[in-house]
């Protein structure tokens, strides 16, 4: 279809359906519709055709469940993510980057993470515009704490402490 006017764009030989003349890159949008020697219409059939690289800028929110002995420190995590990569049909190759802030458990006055990670994605149309696109993200994180640290002779006395560093990171 283009516009409401249907244009021949190609043909089917035993089964199989050549496009003639269609942009190699972008996203298109067509409609398919079978016309036998007696000029009858099948059903019309809506589908995309993409092609072509794309660059991406994605932002999200998170929420972070700290497991194991972070637990002890956090509960939860919030903050913002930031994807910049480039998109082809199947496969995306990104770079990942946010700021992640815990909410602190007694004894740690703050808790932060800023995540560098690689990121490679596939993409799996499933039907109209609904696509599955799981990813796979690893790289390192740059993780800030300030604490009380507790004087394990004596109680009573404590000190403030900071400490910060870079740590393995994926998801």
């Amino acid at each position: 279809l283009d516009g409401n006017e249907r244009k021949k764009k190609g043909t089917s030989q035993g089964g199989r359906f050549v496009l003639e003349k269609f942009p190699a890159e972008g996203r298109h949008w067509f409609s398919l519709v079978a016309v036998n020697d007696d000029q009858t219409e099948s059903a019309e059939i809506k589908a995309v055709y993409d092609a072509g690289y794309r660059t991406y800028i994605r932002a999200s929110g998170v929420m972070v469940k700290p497991m194991g002995d972070m637990t002890n420190l956090a509960s939860a995590g919030y903050g913002g993510l930031l994807d910049i990569g480039l998109s082809g049909r199947r496969f995306s190759l990104g770079l990942e980057t946010g700021f992640i802030s815990y909410k602190c458990e007694k004894d740690v006055k703050s808790m932060y993470t800023i995540p560098a990670m690689l990121e490679l994605g596939y993409r799996q149309p499933l039907f109209f515009s609904l696509t599955l696109c799981p990813s796979l993200k690893a790289g390192m994180s740059y993780d800030m704490i300030d604490y009380t640290m507790l004087d394990a002779a004596n109680p009573l006395i404590s000190r403030k402490k900071k400490s910060s560093g870079f740590d393995p990171a994926g998801s």
